[in-house]
């Protein structure tokens, strides 16, 4: 269980910093707040690889874009990279890293797309400019270890 608790904090950690500032809610007359996006996402990744995690992110990735938060939407994909890698769902997981990388980047969260690479194990196609302070295949083992621990988790849960 500990393994959740470090990918929630990865993932809700950054949405949370970014609900905290203020920002209006999803569209105009909804009680919807940034937070609220925080927790679709939370809840997302807490339940990846699990058949109802399939369609959370589907359902809260529409508001999360409308409110406009870079880094909110990044999480999301990350979060459902994670959820892909977990089912094998490797395909998936390149459409996701693909949509990663056609966000507006301002150069902060470009890294998230090397994550989605190393939870899924898939090889980078070209050469990343993030420089991790333990090395990249240190890095690339803690994010798989991630995704094993949640596929043994659930395989002794069912």
């Amino acid at each position: 269980m500990a393994y959740q608790h470090v990918h929630l904090g990865v993932f809700v950690a950054e949405v949370g910093s970014a609900a905290s500032t203020g920002a209006p809610p999803y569209s105009t007359g909804s009680r919807r707040t940034p937070v609220s996006g925080v927790r679709a996402v939370r809840n997302a990744a807490r339940h990846s690889g699990e058949d109802a995690a399939s369609h959370q992110p589907a359902r809260c990735g529409p508001r999360i874009r409308h409110a406009g938060i870079t880094v909110a939407v990044a999480v999301l994909e990350l979060a459902l990279a994670f959820h892909r890698a977990v089912l094998g769902e490797y395909d998936k997981v390149r459409t996701v890293i693909d949509r990663l990388r056609e966000l507006p980047w301002t150069g902060d969260y470009v890294y998230y797309a090397d994550i989605a690479h190393s939870m899924a194990d898939l090889p980078m196609e070209s050469s990343s400019s993030t420089r991790w302070i333990d090395g990249t295949q240190a890095v690339r083992r803690r994010w798989r270890a991630l995704v094993t621990a949640r596929r043994a988790y659930l395989r002794t849960a069912r």
